[in-house]
């Protein structure tokens, strides 16, 4: 079997084949002068194969090298060793091969994977073909002369072996995930980590938007890492004045939330570990400068004091090819109009702009995807094509669509395109943008031809699944606050394929009758589940949803009971409510003022469970809305992020409003905490941020911002006496103390000088409350369980015992030692949602027991001492007596 290719990307092969590479600046013969006769040369083949034994189905890597580069060979150009052939040979004799027209690399090499079916020897076999220097300045630009014009590379070939087994190989070792605090950077050989860390980029990455359109997906699903599964608070931070007044000039004065049209904390982005905000000032939201924290403790990193400087989004943009491989950095990027500036996210500088963005694109977060590049200045004219693999460009779905002819184009748009093509002197080999001002008017992927799109308006993207299908319509069913007046009869969606082998072929089109009564149909604030593949419409008027398939356009459900009709308090706020549906997990999850979360299934439309909370009635009367406002923000690591808050609300705020961690699976509360986080302004929902397991979010309560996440803990431990006597009992005490950052602020290293006890799981929130919002202190609070370990003296270990700390982090247990000897003793708290493991060691010393004093023989009784003996004393006795009776009878007379 022969297998022709032209260029190769292979990302697994990437940074093996870059070290391997003869570069081009050592080993290239410079242009010198003429050759007359031709100059011939001889080459030297060597192939590597790695690895050696394989197991049948795993991939070989195959790579050949030359000891040439060809002079003038540029990555750019297609100057190349011609005619390169890998054969693999199997154990039964047959052949596969693997041909290249031309060399893949500048330097020569050449490269690919193979997947053996066998078992047995394969043998690898290299073949460089002779190579006759036919490249000169007419058809070739990047040539400065025509010295080496005719010149020969002589063939040559190399051999290896390797052998194939019917068992896997053993995987390599990886190094565990986490099973202590930990913090960023994490180091680069813990690949595994990454299942449990994340980033949270704001923008596309938390769905795309069409600005212009109204249409915004927005569905807040980190998909990545883990979440708090406790409100454990590593720390706070005021960004401004909050909380009540105090005085009495002014009664229950309270300071300005802000959550009616200047919503503070918005847009937080969090990148390898740091926070970024925006800080309000005065009375605007986002004036105050923009501030870099690390994420588990608040210290400040940086800031910047422009008010104008408001970046929007994250990119972690990771580029890989021939030249370069890895992350470049973090990006924040500040919009102004089509103007995007890029700044450095560890520092906070400048690093480069680009200008002529498109205005009113579908935005997406691009996971992953290959760019082919063909270079401008090409050998004869035809360009030198090579791919970049790229994982996190920031890419907007164009379209442009004339309504009286019906025809138009779609474009994908792409940041990295941009820089690929027009920054730096490799053109697409390296990321160089720094200090480039960068037109993007031609940085497009690829652009279709539309097909007839037509309908009551201008088409537009509605949501996309990259290299899959793009979701739109021609129709106004944009998301509203008020009732449209007249509705589009009918109203139009399409769906067009974004696959490479089918891109811009129309998949379905359709035209759906406007429903009865005048409702107005709009689409759900974040219309596409991705999991079941469906997209669902919402009807204003009365809360209903019905879900479509987004693969043919056909009706799968409609909610026949309103929504209004079990919870009246949906309808308040002129149906806000309605507007909030997000998915994930193959579910929509609806919200609002009614104050419950109805989680439906995309697929079927019925209703899988309903969640809501009377304890605000504890607190306060009179909340026109029954409940409190409840708004879905975020989901993650399993659960439901729903956040407490109104829009424009009075003064002081309602007491007793607070944000929840609801189960996706059941509804089940996993934990809630006292807090006013929304603004209730329905598609802003509320300004959050989930990566690496914490939660950060804003508290109008009292101004500040909180880290929620799994927190540090510190063990002590003593034992007394020290030494002992065998056959005594030891008193082992000791504490388990919460260390967050959060612990050692002013406030509450005043109250707890000796550090703030850790607590269970099951005490954390309303612990928390009293802690960092001055809540009283609860009654009930249990601590954390800790085991007592000992390594005797003849070196074995084992437990003694378990014990539960106190409210006050003390805890207390007694054992007897079993044995004399030296002992180390071990007091251990095995960590729990709340807090990482800790644990301290004590060290106690037991003595054998002195050896017992004998009791004294007693002596036999003598004859003497049996009668003599009570004899004397009884006549004594008599004598004293007589004695007394002879005073008396002398004191008579």
């Amino acid at each position: 079997m022969k297998t022709t290719l032209k260029n190769r990307s292979i990302a697994t092969l990437i940074s093996v084949f870059t070290i391997l590479t003869i570069t081009l600046t050592l080993i290239a013969i410079p242009l010198v002068n003429a050759h007359d006769p031709p100059y011939v040369y001889q080459t030297y083949a060597r192939l590597h194969v790695a690895p050696e034994l394989v197991g049948v189905g795993e991939t070989v890597i195959i790579i050949g090298t030359q000891n040439w580069a060809l002079p003038g060979a540029l990555f750019w150009n297609q100057i190349r060793q011609k005619n390169v052939d890998f054969t693999i040979t199997k154990p039964d004799g047959t052949k596969d091969v693997v041909h290249f027209d031309l060399a893949p690399d500048s330097g020569g090499s050449a490269f690919t994977t193979y997947v053996p079916t066998q078992v047995g020897e394969y043998t690898v076999r290299v073949d460089y073909g002779e190579t006759e220097y036919t490249w000169n300045t007419a058809n070739e630009p990047t040539l400065s002369n025509n010295n080496t014009y005719g010149d020969i590379w002589l063939a040559s070939s190399a051999t290896r072996t390797f052998t194939v087994q019917d068992e896997p190989v053993q995987t390599p070792q990886t190094f565990p995930l986490p099973t202590e605090y930990w913090t960023r950077p994490i180091d680069g050989a813990n690949v595994a980590w990454a299942a449990v860390s994340s980033n949270w980029l704001a923008g596309a990455s938390a769905g795309g938007s069409s600005i212009s359109t109204g249409i915004a997906e927005g569905t807040r699903w980190q998909e990545d890492g883990t979440a708090p599964r406790t409100a454990h608070i590593m720390w706070t931070k005021p960004i401004e004045f909050g909380g009540i007044v105090g005085g009495t000039s002014v009664e229950n004065a309270a300071f300005y939330s802000g959550m009616a049209y200047e919503v503070r904390f918005t847009n937080p982005i969090i990148m390898n570990g740091i926070l970024y905000y925006n800080a309000p000032l005065g009375h605007d939201g986002s004036d105050g400068g923009y501030f870099a924290v690390d994420l588990r403790t608040g210290e400040e990193l940086w800031h910047n004091e422009d008010p104008s400087f408001m970046p929007t989004k994250g990119q972690l943009l990771d580029y890989g090819s021939g030249n370069q491989h890895g992350t470049v950095g973090g990006i924040l990027w500040d919009e102004a109009g089509t103007t995007w500036r890029a700044y450095d996210a560890f520092t906070g500088r400048a690093i480069f702009n680009i200008t002529n963005v498109p205005r009113g694109g579908f935005e997406v977060y691009e996971t992953d995807h290959r760019q082919d590049i063909t270079s401008a200045t090409s050998s004869e004219g035809s360009g030198a094509s090579f791919s970049v693999e790229i994982a996190g460009d920031i890419t907007q779905y164009v379209i442009s669509y004339d309504t009286a002819s019906d025809t138009g184009w779609l474009g994908l748009w792409s940041v990295a395109r941009a820089v690929e093509t027009e920054a730096g002197p490799l053109e697409g080999t390296e990321w160089r943008p720094n200090g480039e001002e960068i037109d993007t008017s031609n940085a497009y992927l690829w652009n279709v031809t539309l097909p007839n799109l037509d309908g009551t308006s201008s088409p537009r993207v509605v949501s996309v699944l990259p290299n899959d299908i793009l979701l739109g319509t021609s129709s106004n069913t944009a998301l509203t606050y008020l009732p449209r007046i007249t509705q589009d009869d009918p109203w139009t969606m399409w769906a067009i394929s974004l696959k490479p082998e089918s891109r811009g072929q129309l998949l379905w089109k359709r035209d759906y009758p406007a429903p009865p009564g005048n409702l107005t149909r709009m689409l759900t604030m974040a219309p596409v589940d991705k999991v079941n593949r469906v997209w669902i419409m919402t009807d204003f008027d009365t809360g209903q949803h019905h879900g479509y398939s987004i693969d043919n356009g056909e009706p799968l459900w409609d909610e026949t009971d309103n929504p209004f009709e079990f919870n009246p308090n949906y309808r308040p706020m002129q149906g806000y409510a309605v507007r909030e549906g997000v998915m994930a997990y193959g579910m929509l999850f609806v919200s609002g003022y009614g104050g419950e979360i109805v989680a439906y299934d995309t697929l079927t439309g019925d209703i899988l469970w309903k969640f809501n909370d009377t304890d605000i009635m504890k607190y306060t009367t009179g909340i026109p809305w029954g409940l409190q406002p409840l708004h879905v923000g975020a989901m993650a690591d399993g659960m439901v992020f729903a956040f407490a808050g109104e829009h424009s609300p009075g003064t002081p705020l309602y007491p007793g409003y607070r944000n929840f961690a609801v189960n996706v699976t059941t509804g089940e509360k996993v934990w809630d905490i006292f807090g006013w986080s929304s603004s209730g302004l329905g598609t802003s929902i509320a300004p959050v941020a989930i990566a690496d397991g914490y939660l950060a979010m804003y508290n109008c309560y009292d101004g500040q911002i909180y880290s929620i996440g799994k927190g540090p803990s510190a063990t002590s431990i003593t034992a007394s006496p020290k030494v002992m006597v065998h056959g005594s009992s030891v008193l082992v005490e000791g504490s388990v103390i919460d260390i967050a950052a959060g612990t050692k602020q002013n406030e509450q290293a005043a109250r707890f000088p000796h550090g703030v006890p850790a607590v269970s799981d099951e005490s954390m929130t309303g612990w928390m409350e009293y802690v960092y919002q001055q809540k009283p202190l609860p009654q009930d609070v249990v601590g954390v369980d800790v085991t007592i370990s000992v390594f005797d003296p003849n070196g074995n270990y084992y437990d003694v015992g378990t014990t539960t700390s106190t409210g006050d982090g003390t805890f207390k247990l007694m054992f007897e030692p079993v044995v004399p000897g030296e002992y180390t003793v071990v007091a251990t708290f095995g960590g729990s949602e709340s807090y990482w493991p800790s644990y301290a060691t004590t060290a106690i010393g037991v003595e054998e027991a002195p050896a017992a004093t004998p009791e004294p023989t007693p002596m036999p009784a003598s004859i003497a001492d049996t009668y003599l003996l009570p004899a004397t004393i009884g006549i004594i006795v008599a004598i004293i007596v007589v004695g007394l009776v002879i005073v008396l009878m002398l004191r008579k007379r």
